[in-house]
């Protein structure tokens, strides 16, 4: 997997033109609310991803205002069901996340202090809306206890579409390694300055992936 290059966006700076993402390969946008992008940012947020784009759509107390929006609630893999809380994701996180790494350089390498470390609970509960595939969707993760999936993919165009029905702040709360999730999903590896300064001497070009964050959903 190549390096990334991560640029942090509020709503308000994203293009209305699909042409304004041309240089990004993929967008994260997180506790998702539609109301926050005009008719023509949506639809040039899908556009971009029917080009060959990697949009990946977080949300879960918010969810129900992308139903508004009759483009994206066409595009969404999964129909959106009932709120639930759950202290912990064990399925999802043991899917998608990775044993806790030190973030010290030069730390040297150490056993997991916690072998089964996905079963350690959130700080508090977290939010979750009940998920169902759609024809043409696939589960990249899904939560046995609560019956439902969380993290849903589909073609859009020749790009796509990605939902998750936990918020990545919420996921990411917990005990466990963010960087997997985007190795996993989208195939990209985030590295430090000195890995990129690397790559970069060696001839390799970091891709580029966008996020639009906003506080905790909680």
């Amino acid at each position: 997997a190549r390096p990334v290059r991560v640029a942090h966006l509020s709503p308000h700076d994203l293009p209305e033109h699909w042409i304004g993402l041309e240089a990004v390969d993929n967008v994260v946008w997180d506790n998702a609310r539609a109301e926050e992008l005009t008719q023509r940012q949506l639809e040039a947020l899908l556009t971009w991803t029917r080009h060959g784009g990697a949009l990946l759509v977080a949300a879960s107390k918010t969810a129900s205002s992308l139903t508004l929006s009759p483009a994206m609630q066409k595009a969404l893999p999964v129909d959106l069901g009932d709120l639930l809380l759950t202290d912990n994701l064990v399925d999802v996180r043991r899917t998608l996340l990775g044993p806790p790494k030190s973030d010290k350089p030069g730390d040297v390498p150490r056993p997991d202090p916690v072998p089964e470390w996905y079963q350690d609970p959130f700080p508090s509960a977290v939010p979750v809306v009940k998920c169902t595939l759609r024809n043409g969707a696939r589960s990249l993760a899904e939560e046995s206890v609560l019956k439902t999936t969380v993290v849903a993919t589909r073609h859009w165009g020749r790009g796509q579409f990605i939902f998750s029905g936990v918020c990545l702040s919420d996921l990411f709360s917990g005990t466990g390694a963010a960087s997997d999730f985007f190795q996993k999903v989208f195939g990209f590896v985030i590295t430090s300055k000195a890995d990129e300064r690397a790559g970069r001497a060696r001839g390799h070009r970091p891709r580029a992936a966008a996020a639009t964050p906003r506080p905790g959903c909680r």
